[in-house]
């Protein structure tokens, strides 16, 4: 008897990205899914897309940003195209290669009330 596979958190199916300045999509065609307990590196270039890519995760990407996202990413269940980032901020969060720029207050406590 084989155990049941379980069910992937996040899933990109074909997913490319288009900044509207951009003559190609970066990243482009981009396809995999993370299973519950694996820890994966997105790992790459500068310029290549691995930002980009993250904040279709999170759904930043096409509801905050003005670019074109083609294919499907799905977290836990929720496709980022149809739900809010607030409604995806449940299952996904992002934190930046630059803490200063994304912290904003002296402690924890004013940087929860912040929000």
């Amino acid at each position: 008897m084989t155990a049941p596979v379980p069910h992937a958190l996040v899933t990109l199916e074909d997913v490319s990205v288009t900044h509207p300045d951009a003559d190609e999509p970066t990243p482009r065609n981009v396809s995999f899914r993370i299973l519950p307990g694996e820890v994966v590196l997105l790992l790459g270039p500068s310029g290549c897309g691995k930002s980009t890519l993250a904040m279709t995760l999170n759904g930043l990407i096409p509801h905050a940003h003005d670019a074109e996202l083609t294919g499907r990413v799905t977290i836990a269940g929720f496709d980022t195209a149809e739900a809010t980032p607030a409604e995806l901020s449940r299952h996904v969060g992002m934190v930046f290669q630059d803490p200063d720029a994304q912290i904003v207050t002296g402690s924890v406590l004013d940087e929860v009330a912040f929000a």
